[in-house]
């Protein structure tokens, strides 16, 4: 099991977190968390986000965490959510190329 201490958090005390619909595995955001918001996010059982300013702290109390999960360098999360706010989105990614089409 791997504890808090050893994640490996940026100069600004942040770790990248890719936010994954837990049926569909769509990605549903990239988001940010410090200690405190991952603290609470297993705590409480929904993710709780760092916001562009340090004071701004995001909750998705809709949402309820299935899985946390990171890599081998311990840098990065991968949390799979379900409920409301996770359904998949009707939009498509397309390619931007640089050019007027």
């Amino acid at each position: 099991m791997i504890t808090l201490q050893q994640l490996k958090w940026d100069d600004e005390g942040l770790m990248p977190v890719v936010v994954q619909n837990a049926g569909s595995r769509e990605v549903l955001a990239i988001a940010y968390m410090d200690e405190p918001c991952l603290r609470e996010s297993m705590e409480r059982g929904f993710p709780c986000y760092r916001g562009v300013s340090a004071e701004e702290v995001c909750r998705r109390e809709e949402q309820r965490i299935e899985r946390i999960l990171t890599g081998e360098d311990l840098d990065t999360l991968l949390i799979t959510v379900s409920g409301e706010g996770s359904e998949e989105s009707d939009y498509e990614l397309q390619l931007f190329n640089g050019k007027d089409e």
